[in-house]
């Protein structure tokens, strides 16, 4: 080779180099967007902790119908002890605003217990001070 040759050889970098340096900062790229979004979930759960001495934990729903339809099922038992007819639980809703069933749940987290009482037919409405879970409710609510 002559000396020309090499250094026209040598002067461009190669392909290859180009494509692994793009390819590290797409790899680069993804994560450090996956990191700063996790942040950016995280951040105000973890604020509300040290601003609260309130924990968020989670119910899981199978509980809270259970313990919703204990609730119905003792109503149902109270209006028969009485002396008022035994109504089923959609009688009981749809009859007039004493008879409705109202659930309201304080710091109702990521929305699972106010969709079950919805679902059960009760009258639900859920407070939430984190907007990061208040933003997850409201999305269940309208996906679900």
């Amino acid at each position: 080779m002559t000396p020309i040759q090499q250094q026209a050889t040598h002067a461009s970098p190669p392909q290859a180099h180009y494509n692994s340096q793009t390819k590290n900062n797409v790899a680069l790229g993804l994560i450090g967007g996956t990191f700063v979004g996790i942040m950016a979930f995280t951040t105000p759960f973890v604020a509300m902790q040290l601003r609260s001495a309130l924990p968020y934990m989670a119910t899981p729903r199978r509980k809270v119908e259970k313990a919703l339809k204990f609730a119905s099922l003792r109503l149902a038992s109270h209006e028969k002890s009485n002396g008022r007819s035994m109504r089923t639980q959609q009688n009981a809703i749809s009859v007039g605003k004493w008879n409705t069933l109202n659930f309201v749940d304080l710091g109702s987290g990521d929305g699972t217990t106010i969709l079950a009482a919805a679902s059960l037919g009760w009258n639900a409405t859920g407070l939430e001070l984190n907007p990061t879970l208040w933003f997850i409710s409201s999305m269940r609510r309208l996906f679900l």
